[in-house]
């Protein structure tokens, strides 16, 4: 039998001497190779971790999602991660990861961080940004259809009635709790 002998400050795991081998068992002197294991490190920089570059080149990390009270949890490596009776482990590259390239395309929302109704996901201002009445209320845009008194909420793009928001000839029109009201002058 053909038996490899290690010197010993290699099996004693010396970072200066051991290059591609992470794992070696010391058994009666001698040192015996098991697994040679690269290490990596990912795009947020942790050792052997998990995040992925998307195709914004945005690093995704992989999370606990607990699909009862939706919460995320993000970790640095899916591999350690022990999810609850609720949670599971989303990777960075699943399909059903709405982070995954999220920001390769546009999110329409209020993108003005001052306004009662910002988002934080969106990316394009689509003029819906709102603002707080005198009685702590959000009030945004609406397109109002003065035949029928409907109010509709969207975008002025489309409304195809009269669109009401601050600073526009319609803001004598106010929404209520009651409904549309006509603000004096």
């Amino acid at each position: 039998m053909f038996q490899l002998n290690f010197p010993r400050e290699i099996c004693a795991n010396n970072p200066s001497t051991m290059t591609r081998l992470s794992t070696f068992l010391l058994a009666f002197g001698l040192c015996t190779p098991i697994l040679a294991h690269p290490q990596n490190t990912d795009c947020n920089g942790v050792l052997d971790g998990s995040a992925l570059t998307d195709d914004c080149g945005v690093c995704q990390q992989a999370y606990l999602y607990d699909f009862v009270i939706h919460t995320v949890v993000f970790v640095d490596v899916a591999a350690d991660a022990v999810p609850g009776p609720t949670q599971i482990v989303v990777m960075p590259d699943d399909p059903a990861n709405p982070y995954w390239n999220a920001s390769c395309s546009s999110t329409p929302g209020c993108t003005d961080p001052n306004a009662c109704n910002f988002s934080s996901i969106a990316t394009e201002d689509d003029g819906t940004c709102g603002i707080t009445d005198n009685c702590g209320e959000c009030q945004q845009p609406f397109c109002y259809n003065p035949v029928t008194h409907e109010v509709t909420y969207g975008t002025e793009a489309d409304c195809g009635q009269i669109w009401v928001t601050k600073g526009s000839k319609s803001q004598r029109f106010q929404r209520s709790e009651s409904g549309l009201g006509i603000l004096r002058a």
